[in-house]
């Protein structure tokens, strides 16, 4: 099924760089937000019998901040391209 739609959007919108910048983009968005789903299953919907230690708590809230850092560059970085691309 993916292949097709790929395929279909691609005939639609034939521009191969702006659909990988805007796939880029669309990435840097969804790295913040898996970050932040990471962290409310661990503190809201954990089992208290699988609670893990502090450190891996600082660990994972170390790894969200550094999502977050990626995803705020990447978008800035690919969001700049992809205007620079659509508005010449």
């Amino acid at each position: 099924m993916i292949p097709v739609l790929s395929l279909l959007i691609y005939l639609v919108y034939p521009r191969p760089v702006l659909l990988v910048l805007f796939s880029g983009l669309m990435q840097s968005l969804l790295l913040p937000l898996l970050g932040i789903v990471a962290l409310y299953f661990r503190f809201k919907k954990i089992d208290p019998k699988l609670k893990p230690s502090m450190v891996w708590d600082v660990f994972l809230i170390l790894s969200v901040l550094a999502f977050m850092t990626i995803g705020l560059y990447l978008m800035i970085e690919k969001g700049g391209d992809l205007l620079n691309k659509i508005v010449p």
